[in-house]
């Protein structure tokens, strides 16, 4: 049975207004909340010179990013500015996650039937109400803009293989040159778009035979990688990633607080294992798909889309809560697809049946108002970074001739907030940042000194825990502040010996977290 045509000024209406929705969610007080840690190295880094930026840079991200925020600040420096383009990257996700859904479904679907057109709208208004989407588009981090890029070039990609020409395929290429240049997380997508073709999709209708689709498909993607991978042979970037600890550093802390005993190291081979497996699996499925009637069966079960629901909504609940920000940011890039899957298993109907059951209908309804309700609670009970309290604390309580020390992961964010205390003119005027390769340098302070010291408090990082025993066994601390994400200690010479403890395992793994100062990799 043929169903109605969907009215394309009603899909267009509903499309406009999740759009002003995903908006009005990503602008709601942009600027209320300090800048994180990581945002303050983004902006740290947007600062430095075009050279180091493209050839020298340690951090390990594409250089795409800090070039952006270092036109936006043209504009000016307030939280807001920097994070506007985030914000309006997260919107622009909403509609052209309609288009790819769309672009993907059409081709799988009887000529008239509207299930597409409705499954392109429930993947968008998933998008536009998730939290992990939501969080993101309102961070001065590169992960909503790499969405965004990502998005455009599986769009592009999708009409390429339909219809190759060249407009098209210089789509493809540049959104795809851009989002390398972003975020390496890229890459993941440049391969799930390569498994979907090879699972046969779009199945008929592609212009010029299988055979010669497929061959222009892989010089295209040998267009699109080549130049990327000639960049990343003569820059920083090699030594930048092999120096990359902090992802297995907190798998490893994660772990040990589920009772393995995991190493950064193991960490480390456990998240190559997986990425290797995923890939694996990715083709097994993709060739299975293609070679089986039975596999392209159960793909379109009811177990399928119950599972992809659960996925969608356990990605809600895990963008919701304020932690694990390390695992987040790498699935907000894929956060799209799977609600493409998604929608396209819960309204994908049959030529045989006249529409999705009233359970999928009912749930596909439900789906976008929790993730919306689920998104307005982690707007509201969110924490706040404490960094201008800190400034602000510190600006009160410390004297003229004191020593301040500030942790080397805090210091862009610290300094961020410290330049904008001084043109209040209030304050000391010097502070140092602490470096975990010489934590002996804050015991160098005079004897009349009294040393102050800032710093992130997180399970892997509080450099007040890993002080040199020997600054433990002279100085005291006579005033510390704390907030939830930080804490401001004071220290003064001491007439009674402290007792030195070892500092938590985890803490001395995160000694090895790269520091955002290393702008120039060393041995480079």
């Amino acid at each position: 049975m043929t169903a109605r045509r969907a009215d394309p000024r009603v899909a267009a209406w509903l499309l406009g207004l999740l759009t002003v929705a995903a908006l009005a969610l990503r602008l709601w007080g942009l600027g209320a909340s300090a800048l994180l840690p990581d945002e303050g190295s983004s902006f740290y880094f947007s600062q430095l010179p075009l050279a180091t930026l493209l050839y020298a840079l340690c951090d390990p991200h594409p250089p795409g990013y800090p070039l952006l925020l270092a036109a936006v600040t043209a504009f000016g420096r307030h939280e807001t500015i920097l994070r506007l383009p985030s914000a309006l990257a997260g919107t622009l996700a909403v509609p052209l996650t309609w288009a790819v859904g769309r672009a993907a479904m059409r081709p799988t679907a009887q000529s008239g039937q509207r299930w597409p057109h409705q499954a392109a709208l429930l993947a968008a208004a998933l998008v536009a109400f998730a939290p992990l989407a939501v969080w993101y588009s309102r961070e001065a981090r590169p992960y909503a803009l790499l969405s965004l890029l990502t998005l455009a070039m599986v769009w592009a990609g999708l009409r390429w293989r339909q219809q190759p020409g060249a407009l098209m395929a210089g789509a493809f290429l540049l959104a795809g040159w851009l989002a390398l240049g972003i975020e390496y997380g890229a890459l993941a997508v440049v391969v799930g778009l390569n498994l979907f073709m090879l699972s046969g999709w779009p199945g008929r209708g592609a212009t010029g035979g299988r055979a010669v689709s497929d061959r222009r498909w892989l010089a295209l993607q040998t267009l699109l990688l080549a130049p990327f991978a000639l960049w990343w042979l003569f820059s920083a970037q090699r030594m930048a990633l092999a120096q990359m600890s902090y992802q297995a550093v907190f798998l490893a802390v994660q772990a040990q607080g589920l009772g393995l005993d995991w190493t950064p190291e193991l960490a480390r081979r456990v998240i190559l294992l997986a990425g290797a497996a995923a890939v694996a699996l990715g083709v097994a499925l993709a060739v299975g798909v293609r070679q089986s009637a039975r596999v392209r069966e159960l793909l379109g079960s009811r177990w399928v889309a119950i599972a992809l629901a659960a996925a969608v909504l356990a990605l809600a609940v895990l963008g919701a809560l304020p932690r694990l920000y390390t695992v987040k940011r790498h699935l907000n890039a894929l956060l799209p697809f799977v609600s493409i899957a998604a929608a396209w298993a819960l309204l994908r109907v049959p030529s045989d049946r006249p529409g999705p059951g009233p359970a999928r209908r009912a749930l596909a309804v439900a789906m976008p108002a929790v993730l919306a309700a689920l998104s307005l609670a982690m707007l509201f009970s969110a924490p706040r970074p404490a960094w201008p309290q800190v400034v602000a604390t510190l600006a009160a309580q410390a004297r003229a001739g004191d020593a301040v020390w500030v942790d080397e992961l805090d210091a862009p964010v610290f300094a961020y907030y410290w330049e904008r205390q001084m043109e209040d003119g209030s304050g000391p005027t010097a502070w140092q940042p602490l470096r975990a390769h010489d934590l002996d340098a804050i015991g160098r302070a005079g004897a009349g000194q009294r040393v102050w010291l800032a710093g992130s408090v997180t399970p892997y990082r509080d450099l007040s825990q890993t002080l040199p025993p020997d600054f433990a066994a002279r100085r005291a601390p006579v005033q510390r502040f704390t907030w939830r994400d930080a804490a401001l200690t004071a220290y003064d010479l001491s007439a009674a010996p402290q007792p030195a403890a070892d500092p938590p395992l985890a803490l001395q793994w995160g000694l090895a977290i790269q520091s955002p100062l290393d702008v120039v990799c060393s041995g480079q």
